[in-house]
């Protein structure tokens, strides 16, 4: 929360989600760097996008999986790339290095214990990125939307981007792209109804795979704030695992196991998103 004119505004409250934006905008000198493991090149150069893997995306303030996270040190995940931001500002300047400083913002990994599922996990760091850089954030990685069979999003935000007159709380909102079957959306779930719109990294996301005709669904929940740990994931577990009308066609429940006992096992030691993100001061 921050305090404006003797106010305490709440993260959760749409004043502060208008004053963030007019911050990001005003930002400069922001640029985006990726690297890519020897993984990534070996999966690029032999993927066939109508066998490919499931593309899994977590979008929100992701406290797990970025520097020496609980995910780094789990077998069977081989990291992918990493997206960092880079500013070139003054204020975005390391005194102590005299380089600009680097924010981890995306890292992917790679996931094959179940041949017959393969899973690129995409984890999305959206604390301190302007969502009008979203679009250019995963171009940078999308390559491996592309080199993808289908894609699937989880997406956390506060309560400040929801707009109804009845309570969000506990629910599962979903947005699917025209050519997502309906039988992929779990039957707990609930159509994102407007004014409500999805934005940021989750809505890039969603394009990209548009774009390139893959079926992509996205389920979102809303809260206090937009933390991706194993209290905000609980809903979306509750709703994955009374699966869909035909749960074997994104096997819902087998790839939110996948990483679910890893975030919600690394977000106990990893409770301070601020503590380990690097974030710019």
């Amino acid at each position: 929360m921050v305090a404006t004119f003797g106010e305490i505004v709440y993260e959760s409250s749409r004043a502060f989600a208008d004053d963030e934006e007019e911050e990001c905008e005003a930002l400069t000198g922001l640029s985006f760097e990726v690297e890519h493991t020897s993984v990534a090149k070996s999966l690029l150069q032999e993927s066939n996008p109508a066998a490919g893997p499931v593309f899994c995306a977590f979008v929100g303030k992701v406290a797990v999986g970025f520097g020496d996270g609980y995910i780094n040190k789990e077998s069977g995940f081989d990291l992918l790339a990493e997206v960092s931001m880079v500013g070139q500002g003054e204020k975005v300047v390391d005194i102590y290095l005299n380089r600009p400083k680097k924010k981890t913002v995306a890292q992917l990994y790679y996931r094959a214990k179940d041949s017959n599922n393969p899973v690129i996990f995409a984890l999305f760091n959206t604390h301190g990125v302007p969502r009008f850089l979203a679009n250019e954030i995963v171009s940078k990685i999308s390559e491996f939307i592309e080199a993808s069979s289908r894609i699937l999003i989880f997406y956390s935000d506060t309560l400040a981007y929801y707009q109804s007159d009845e309570s969000c709380e506990g629910k599962v909102f979903y947005v699917a792209s025209s050519n997502c079957s309906r039988a992929n959306i779990p039957t707990g779930a609930v159509a994102l109804a407007p004014p409500n719109v999805i934005g940021g990294i989750g809505a890039a996301v969603l394009m990209h795979g548009e774009m390139t005709d893959k079926p992509v669904l996205l389920l979102s929940n809303y809260g206090e704030n937009e933390l991706v740990d194993s209290i905000s994931l609980q809903p979306f577990s509750a709703v994955v695992k009374k699966g869909s009308t035909d749960s074997s066609s994104f096997s819902l429940p087998q790839i939110f196991a996948q990483l679910e006992l890893t975030m919600s096992q690394s977000a106990k030691s990893n409770i301070n998103p601020v503590a380990v993100s690097n974030l710019y001061i």
